[in-house]
């Protein structure tokens, strides 16, 4: 059987490796002023396509889901938080995106300084949203989650997954994660 919380959480360690690259491409483009614009559009692509639609699609989709149908509200509480959290990543990778979009621009210091203010909001904003998630929200939902539907949420997530890695997004998504982890390394 597939866990559901670890599979989420497994997906949460490659998420912070690609925060910990964002980090270094912006303190680079702090102190030095410029920076690929390319690779800006990678990350935002990894974080909108990886940790939004691959990640936060299971747990809006299927776990939290799950929850509300198990006495959690949608409205107030801790999916609320975490769904305004998700929104509030959105709202960071859009600005990271637009950023991105025109690679061969020079940076100019307003658009520099809001794409820098946005990535460490976003950073930020992810690593406490992960850590809720880890160590409050999925704990949680193993309390309160009958067995019985942990492990169909298994064969969902399974399911989902399999849907994704059919046509290599995944695949080519966790390479991403590889290749802006290696460039952007911490030394």
């Amino acid at each position: 059987m597939t866990d559901p919380i670890n599979t989420l959480m497994n997906e949460h360690r490659v998420i912070e490796r690609v925060l910990d690259a964002l980090e270094q491409f912006c303190e680079s483009l702090a102190m030095n002023g410029k920076e690929d614009r390319a690779a800006l559009a990678r990350f935002a692509e990894f974080f909108q396509r990886f940790a939004d639609s691959f990640h936060h699609g299971k747990e809006e989709d299927i776990l939290f889901a799950a929850m509300t149908q198990h006495g959690f509200s949608s409205d107030f509480g801790p999916v609320a938080v975490m769904l305004h959290e998700h929104e509030q990543g959105r709202g960071a990778v859009k600005i990271l995106r637009s950023a991105g979009a025109n690679p061969n621009a020079d940076w100019d210091e307003d658009e520099r300084n809001c794409v820098i203010a946005a990535t460490r909001e976003y950073i930020v904003m992810l690593r406490a949203h992960i850590q809720k998630e880890d160590q409050i929200l999925y704990p949680m939902a193993q309390q309160h989650i009958p067995y019985a539907v942990m492990t169909n949420m298994g064969r969902t997530f399974a399911e989902y997954d399999g849907e994704k890695t059919a046509d290599g997004t995944a695949q080519r998504l966790l390479d991403l994660a590889e290749e802006l982890g290696a460039r952007y390394a911490v030394v």
